[in-house]
């Protein structure tokens, strides 16, 4: 009961909570990588993972599993940072036939 009480505090005063949820809220949130650059906008969520458009037409398209949602701004609600740096990117690139 005390360490929920103290964990919401910490949460409440930084702004920065940690995501542990499984659910399809992620959809029409900016997705910025580790190490601060942007990666696009959340468009779908499926099988435990996010389909992410890196530009305006949904031409090119990324999918990273939820689980690498590092951070979530409670302050800005519509921003998650995902741990993968920019470089590493094109790992999970979409490539459609």
């Amino acid at each position: 009961m005390i360490q929920g009480y103290l964990q919401k505090q910490i949460v409440e005063h930084t702004g920065i909570m940690k995501s542990t949820s499984k659910s399809s809220y992620y959809v029409n949130k900016s997705v910025i990588s580790l190490d601060g650059l942007p990666l696009g906008r959340v468009i779908k969520e499926e099988n435990s993972k996010m389909i992410i458009s890196t530009d305006d037409n949904n031409v090119n398209k990324l999918s990273i599993p939820s689980c690498k949602v590092f951070l979530a701004d409670k302050k800005n609600d519509n921003v998650l940072i995902v741990d993968i740096e920019y470089h590493e990117v094109s790992k999970y690139k979409i490539v459609e036939l």
